[in-house]
């Protein structure tokens, strides 16, 4: 059967990427290692969570208290000028104990000092500070109002609380993964053995009418030293998700005649670092190729219903259009909605772009590898136990 030309095209095309890529890493002359302090990393990330959220919200309330502004943006602008804040901390720690990839630090710091700075210049153009600005005033800056100092400070530290914010939160989550996915999916198999529809089923959205016999894994092989799959598909779909997001912001009248247009941008901008942590879960199950066995003539992948239940696209593509009609109905122009998209867009690409190089250079594979060798060890251990309780028995 012959493919489509157009298909043809697109493989070839994504063929050459990945041979000028793998060329490229070996011209930086980086290579992929596992740092040997990641254990201890995750594990001091999944014990001490509860008690960095808990922190972050009490600060976060010490905050809007000292201010005394209790408007709801003004609120969410605290909070997420702390939790930009807290994760940027957490990625300086992180950041030393980070697996090396095909391209080496300093490749991508280079790259992200580039994409900060476009985001920099982007948002300032439109007269508002992204950090220094949000930390001690909401008003907007006048040129010729603040001094070049401080506009190099608010500068260098959006770029460095970029780069350390996203590797705070690929860090965080890649670490709960870890911890949590093996025993989620193996959960499915020992829920089905007893006759029973565990909630890690009901999450990925496993059929009822699948008799469960057993849940194994397939991963994706390496063909090239960079994960270019995993680049573009966190980059794609943590764009779409701000975009949706947003939507509900950008596209109500409320919020357009209430929250000023500076605040809301920079609330997003903040917000936009976080995506990745939403996008991150269903990528790791797809590219174990978890999938669950049973009397059907195909497998079941788990990675489908995760990314049902994490992307709700039809009801978030029709509360796209209500908001939007409801917005041109009370009078807000189309040039004013677009106007917001517009100062938001660049600044997510470029956080979506370096989430997704750091995700894939440091994190894709390694999460992937550890995820099966930790649900084939625990699968094991679960065997012996049965074994030994039959015996008893």
């Amino acid at each position: 059967m012959l493919m489509p030309r157009d298909a043809v095209l697109k493989k070839v095309d994504i063929e050459s990427i990945n041979d000028k890529l793998d060329h490229a890493a070996t011209v930086f002359g980086g290579a992929s290692r596992i740092n040997p302090r990641s254990e201890d990393r995750d594990r001091a990330i999944v014990r001490a969570f509860p008690w960095f959220v808990a922190c972050c919200v009490v600060v976060s309330a010490l905050l809007v208290i000292s201010r005394g502004d209790f408007l709801p943006w003004k609120i969410l602008d605290d909070i997420c000028i702390v939790f930009v804040t807290a994760f940027a901390l957490l990625g300086t720690w992180a950041l030393y104990r980070l697996d090396s990839g095909p391209f080496p630090l300093w490749f991508l710091v280079g790259f992200v000092i580039f994409a900060g700075a476009v985001m920099w210049f982007y948002v300032t153009g439109a007269g508002a500070m992204v950090l220094l600005r949000g930390a001690s005033s909401l008003k907007p800056f006048i040129p010729g109002d603040v001094d070049e100092i401080v506009l190099f400070s608010d500068m260098l530290l959006t770029i460095l609380v970029l780069l350390l914010s996203s590797v705070g939160v690929l860090t965080t989550i890649s670490a709960m993964i870890r911890k949590y996915l093996p025993g989620a999916i193996l959960s499915i198999e020992r829920s089905a053995a007893e006759g029973e529809r565990g909630p890690a089923a009901s999450f990925f959205m496993v059929p009822d009418v699948l008799d469960v016999k057993e849940v194994e894994m397939d991963p994706v092989p390496d063909s090239h030293v960079f994960d270019l799959r995993s680049f573009i598909e966190l980059t794609v779909y943590a764009f779409s998700m701000g975009v949706m997001v947003c939507s509900a912001l950008f596209l109500n009248p409320i919020v357009l005649d209430a929250v000023p247009q500076y605040n809301t941008i920079r609330i997003m901008v903040l917000l936009s670092v976080f995506l990745p942590a939403l996008v991150i879960p269903w990528q790791a199950v797809k590219s174990t190729g978890a999938r669950v066995l049973s009397s059907a003539p195909r497998p079941y992948y788990l990675w489908t219903g995760a990314k049902k239940r994490l992307f709700t696209w039809y009801a978030m593509l029709g509360v796209f259009f209500l908001t939007f009609v409801i917005s041109v109905y009370y009078g807000k122009s189309i040039e004013t909605i677009l106007g917001y998209y517009m100062q938001y867009l660049v600044p997510l690409g470029a956080i979506a772009v370096v989430s997704g190089l750091l995700y894939a250079n440091c994190f894709a594979r390694n999460l992937r590898d550890i995820v099966c060798y930790r649900f084939y060890s625990k699968r094991q251990k679960m065997l012996e136990e049965k074994e030994a309780d039959t015996a008893t028995h």
